[in-house]
């Protein structure tokens, strides 16, 4: 957040809308994986304001739909995913902050936007439209160019598959996806995964599922993960 107050600062200093929006949303971002998320869509709502039609408003409507989706507001997720499709059937006008690429991007689909669509889609519980959006996003990023692609996207589209695979009883597919969470290197899990990881941990415990012996398995290697996540978190505060 010090990083964004900064960003903020040069915006106000350049008179630049464009970068005013990119770090009200970024802060949005960072919001909404902290215990203070709803603060996010206050964030999202200054962002929108600002906006230029473009990759821009596409990206600030996408992280509003995820995060009311995230904070159990459907409505409302629904309503900005409705302005999301209608930000991208727009014409974009010229931002110069795109120009510069990497984070102050939004690319169009079927790699940063289908996964957002994906994330979205398996809080609102449309496992369906989840799986379908989280497995574009993973193979854009795995046939795009190297300089495009996000492991940590990538990894967080599993997850959407993993969910999709317990409740639409595909445990194997669950267990595929899971495979690619668990072979990443230590340095390469980043915080929002291990959040993501204890949902799945959640999910396992419920009676519906149990007595799988699939799905036990699968509770056996989250419970492992989060076990050595924790460990690892612990060693690097000391």
């Amino acid at each position: 957040m010090a990083q964004i107050r900064t960003a903020r600062l040069c915006a106000e200093q350049a008179d630049h809308t464009g970068l005013r929006a990119w770090t009200a949303g970024t802060a949005a971002l960072i919001a909404e994986w902290s215990p203070q998320n709803r603060m996010a869509l206050k964030l999202t709502e200054q962002a929108a304001r600002l906006a230029p039609a473009g990759e821009a408003r596409i990206r600030i409507a996408a992280i509003e739909a995820r995060v009311a989706a995230r904070i159990g507001d459907r409505e409302l997720s629904l309503a900005a995913l409705d302005r999301m499709q209608r930000a991208r059937e727009e014409s974009p006008l010229h931002d110069e902050v795109e120009q510069f690429g990497g984070l102050l991007t939004f690319p169009p689909p079927p790699a940063k936007q289908d996964y957002y669509l994906g994330g979205t889609y398996t809080l609102l519980g449309k496992h369906e439209q989840a799986r379908h959006h989280a497995t574009a996003a993973i193979t854009a990023y795995r046939s795009g160019p190297t300089e495009e692609r996000s492991y940590g996207d990538e990894a967080l589209a599993h997850i959407d598959l993993i969910t999709a695979g317990i409740l639409q009883g595909d445990p194997d597919g669950a267990t595929t996806a899971l495979q690619h969470v668990l072979d990443l290197p230590p340095q390469m899990r980043i915080r929002q995964l291990g959040s993501a990881m204890v949902r799945l941990g959640g999910l396992m415990r419920r009676t519906d599922l149990k007595g799988n012996r699939t799905i036990r398995q699968l509770a056996d290697l989250i419970h492992g993960y989060q076990v050595i996540d924790g460990a690892a978190a612990l060693r690097s505060e000391r």
